[in-house]
């Protein structure tokens, strides 16, 4: 019984590792979790774009804002383990390199498997909100092209009970090709760029918006900028609201995560 309470107490932590039901894996969370339904809606989104095998990333590009958002109806507290590496038809098949582009935000750890894969995985259980919880980090692509790439995610929507029963998971990929742009940016559904984020600069490139509001997440201005071009935000760091504005339309908000 202290073994079991034990092993409950070490995933609500952090997940156990190789546990995201990609094939070189050890199952997933629900290997252990079972019983909740219905399953878990499963999100991964780069940059504020969702990744849906149409984005893609640069060789050698820059670092990527990523999110891993998780929506279920009725769970209390949740969590994540990912991974990213080639495809299983790839040559070579599975390979781990690209997983070392992972750089863990906040309420996320990176965890080691025997030989090296990099996985990122929550670290303490995180509440729902509204039906929704989410995680953010970033990912800096490969320097060579890897072909098509596949993220493996696995979630836990918990009813919070100190059991692993009456749980619903779920483990979905997403793939990400090789793409021929230069640079990646947060975009409209009409396709028009409007900003920049690089993470090394700490500066934020505004093109096609006139001007751009940050908040917090409770709601509270924290930053105005005017005009397109670069801006510097090196004294915030966290999750913010991003708001931007361009002259005939309605604005548009995405949520970023500041290192």
């Amino acid at each position: 019984m202290l073994s079991l309470l034990a092993l409950r107490e070490a995933n609500s932590s952090q997940p156990p590792v190789a546990r995201t039901g990609a094939p070189f894996d050890n199952g997933s969370c629900g290997s252990c979790h079972r019983g909740g339904s219905p399953a878990p809606t499963i999100t991964l989104l780069a940059n504020g774009n969702p990744v849906d095998g149409n984005l893609g990333y640069v060789p050698g590009g820059s670092p990527m804002n990523m999110e891993v958002r998780v929506n279920h109806g009725s769970a209390s507290i949740g969590g994540y383990e990912l991974t990213v590496a080639t495809l299983p038809t790839g040559s070579p098949a599975n390979d781990a390199t690209p997983a070392n582009g992972l750089t863990a935000g906040p309420g996320s750890t990176i965890l080691t498997a025997p030989g090296g894969r990099k996985y990122l995985g929550h670290q303490g259980a995180q509440s729902f909100s509204n039906g929704t919880v989410s995680w953010f980090f970033t990912w800096t692509p490969p320097s060579s092209d890897m072909g098509t790439l596949r993220w493996y995610v696995a979630a836990n929507a918990a009813n919070g009970n100190g059991t692993t029963s009456g749980d619903a998971t779920a483990a979905v990929t997403f793939d990400m090709p090789v793409s021929d742009r230069s640079d990646l940016a947060a975009q409209t559904d009409e396709g028009r760029l409007l900003y920049w984020y690089d993470p090394h600069t700490q500066m934020l490139m505004l093109r096609e918006a006139q001007m751009a509001e940050i908040y917090s997440l409770e709601g509270r201005l924290v930053l105005n900028l005017r005009g397109e071009g670069p801006h510097s935000l090196g004294h915030l760091s966290g999750v913010y609201l991003l708001r931007l504005y361009r002259e005939g339309a309605a604005p548009f908000t995405v949520r970023v995560w500041l290192p």
